[in-house]
């Protein structure tokens, strides 16, 4: 015959999460305020070329050239580089 094992009371569980999430909130917190935010800037070899045109894809492409290379990137990457100049943080 097998035991049934005591219910713990899920309002004590419930309690107990909620004081470790405020806690580790409030350690969250101080630290962000201490430190300065990063500001995301491209590097140096790095050029925004602009849209490929007659590339025969269908969503439009977008060019990037980082020294000898190459990297063709989607508008949503290619419009995030254009805001990456060190004016903004995340």
């Amino acid at each position: 015959m097998t035991q049934k094992k005591p219910r713990a009371d899920t309002t004590d569980t419930k309690e107990a999460a909620a004081q470790q999430a405020s806690s580790s909130h409030q350690e969250v917190g101080t630290t962000a305020a201490a430190e300065e935010p990063k500001r995301f800037t491209l590097a140096p070899n790095v050029q925004l070329l602009g849209e490929m045109q007659g590339t025969g894809f269908e969503d439009r492409q977008w060019l990037i050239q980082h020294g000898d290379e190459f990297l063709q990137v989607t508008e949503l990457l290619y419009r995030i580089l254009e805001q990456a100049n060190g004016e903004r943080t995340l």
